[in-house]
């Protein structure tokens, strides 16, 4: 009789122990082209907390900009894009992407709820990446937010890990001012 209730307290103590991001790990996930030490993004398709579809193809001359954090980064990421919305509005396309690879997929129901109420505007699409391929992918630690600006065809043509500050806005607006030249030109 006593072995039963500890094992339901094993139990709920894996279940809180992997809720915390323990023992779960995410798949490989290919590594982007590498072109002469320049990081090219893979095309990916990912949901958001309202199960809309969002992809990134790499076509286009929109100047690209993935900010990729887990969810504890949430304000972090809501930083950088406010900065960059309220500078160039619609000329560039913002993919905010949370990373939840530590979440158990038990708890998906409870974790977009989370985001979607944590949304800041509201309704604003945040990118949920259950597997963490796009931060495997681009060889991302996610404790940190990282900003990926890219131009035609994925190509990263500047990074910033952490919160954003004057200098690292002020560089990452050279960097898109940059491709949408680049675009106008064309």
């Amino acid at each position: 009789m006593t072995e039963a209730p500890w094992r339901i307290v094993a139990g709920g103590l894996l279940a809180v122990v992997l809720l915390l991001g323990g023992g779960c790990s995410a798949p490989a996930a290919e590594r982007p082209a590498d072109h002469g030490g320049t990081l090219v993004l893979r095309p990916f398709r990912l949901k958001d907390q309202e199960d809309r579809v969002h992809s990134f193809t790499g076509e286009g001359h929109t100047p690209v900009v993935l900010i990729v954090g887990a969810s504890s980064a949430a304000g972090t990421n809501t930083e950088w894009d406010h900065a960059l919305t309220a500078r160039y509005g619609a000329r560039i396309a913002i993919f905010r992407i949370v990373d939840l690879s530590a979440v158990v997929r038990l708890f998906e129901s409870i974790a977009k709820s989370r985001i979607r109420d944590g949304a800041d505007p509201p309704g604003v699409p945040i990118l949920l990446d259950w597997d963490g391929a796009i931060a495997t992918q681009c060889g991302l630690d996610t404790s940190e937010t990282t900003l990926m600006v890219a131009g035609p065809g994925g190509r990263v043509s500047a990074s910033f890990r952490g919160a954003p500050d004057e200098r690292s806005l002020e560089q990452a607006a050279s960097a898109i001012d940059h491709l949408l030249e680049l675009h106008h030109d064309q």
